[in-house]
């Protein structure tokens, strides 16, 4: 996974990654493959994507689909998409920078009751990730730049539910 995450989110070159896990080049092939089958054999988990746009959506639903994942739904409006949360209980929800709920033009807080509300993984795909590393509001984890990239938003999205799980386990330890 870790060659996979440098490739696909760090976008380093193949020697570059293979000088960072101090492993023959020869071989980042085979840890590509074995990065993609870890992301592959995970069950399908149920994501909720929060898009302002439609096209973005249905662009990033195509996504999703292609890489295992069920999609619930493409709420509208903040009342679907609470009532989606609470009727198909997602693993994980994608939360584009575009989204505004109501009179709120602040993505993060306009959604902050719906991941209140939710124990699921939380992904932010934005245009300008520094913007959103400020400490002002909920502060995302697990962050995507746009344009999505179906390699980086699976492998985000990929550690974002692991995280999630390690982060029951413990709590139920």
């Amino acid at each position: 996974m870790q060659a996979l995450l440098l490739a696909a989110l760090e976008e380093f070159s193949e020697p570059d990654i293979a000088t960072i896990l101090n492993v023959p080049q020869a071989s980042l092939r085979e840890l590509f493959a074995q990065g993609r089958q870890a992301l592959w054999s995970e069950h399908a988990e149920r994501v909720l994507p929060l898009c302002g746009e439609p096209i973005e959506a249905m662009d990033l639903e195509m996504q999703l689909e292609d890489l295992n994942y069920s999609v619930v739904g493409l709420p509208r409006n903040f009342a679907h998409a609470r009532e989606l949360l609470r009727t198909q209980n997602p693993d994980a929800i994608i939360l584009t920078s575009a989204v505004r709920f109501g009179d709120d033009l602040a993505p993060l807080s306009s959604v902050a009751p719906l991941l209140e509300l939710s124990g699921a993984a939380f992904v932010l795909t934005t245009g300008y990730p520094q913007r959103f590393l400020t400490d002002a509001t909920i502060e995302p984890v697990f962050v995507v730049d746009k344009p999505h990239r179906p390699n980086a938003v699976a492998a985000v999205l990929c550690q974002a539910l692991r995280f999630r799980q390690a982060r029951s386990t413990r709590r139920i330890a």
